[in-house]
Formats: structure tokens, sequence, C-alpha cells
């Protein structure tokens, strides 16, 4: 009876064991899932920011009046704002993923406009991708 006894308690040791590495091994895997989820995010935010910064100098180039507006990308949106007059003027572009996400990202950047060629001052970054905008 003995024997019985123990080989019973040695297969729920095991068992018990397996289980835990098995649970443990499950909400490493989450953690890993929800870190690729939130890198896809900041990448999408970065290319969404980065090319309306691109768009608003392109459409500076073309007209010395243009002010900024709203453009709409898939995946969000994009709030670009001209301010400044003369040949110097402040670009401020802020990217949103679309619904509920916390996702998004603002540069603002200080441009020349000579005819129309466009000089690049500088390029910040003034929020975090995941901070509110």
């Amino acid at each position: 009876m003995n024997k019985g006894v123990a080989a019973l308690i040695i297969i729920f040791v095991i068992g018990g064991a397996a289980f835990l590495m098995v649970y443990r091994n499950a909400f490493l895997g989450l953690g890993e899932l929800e870190n690729g989820i939130t890198y896809t995010g900041e990448q999408r935010m970065i290319a969404m920011t980065e090319g309306c910064m691109e768009e608003a100098l392109l459409r500076l180039r073309r007209s010395a009046t243009y002010t900024g507006g709203t453009l709409q990308i898939t995946g969000g949106s994009c709030t670009i704002s001209v301010t400044g007059a003369g040949s110097n003027r402040t670009i401020t572009t802020t990217a949103r993923m679309a619904g509920t996400s916390p996702y998004c990202r603002q540069i603002e950047s200080q441009v020349t406009r000579t005819g129309f060629t466009i000089t690049l001052g500088t390029w910040v970054e003034k929020t975090n991708w995941v901070t509110a905008c």
C-alpha cells in the first residue's frame, strides 16, 4: 500500500510542476505578443508622422500661403499646422491612430522657404508616441 501512495504523490508532484511550467510559458508568450503589437504601433506612428511632415514640406514648397490641414491616412489621421510669415515657418504635424488607440506622435520643424526651395532647420519630436498629444 505504501508503494502506491508514494507513486501517487510523485505523480502529483511531477504533474503540478509540469502544469506550473506550462502556465508560466503561456504568460510569457502573451507578454511577447503584447510587445510585438506595441512595436508595430510605434513603427506605424513614425511612418505616419514623418510622412505627414514630408507632405507639409511639399505643399509649402508649392504654395507660400499653405497653412496646414487634416489628412486622412489608412489607419489614422494627421493634423498639419504651418505658422509664421515670410521665409521662416514652423510646421507641426500630429498623427493619431484610428479608434481608441492611445498612439499619437508629434513633430515640429523650423524651415526656411526661399522661392520654391525649402531648407530644413530643425526636426524635433515633441511628444513620445504613447502619450496624449
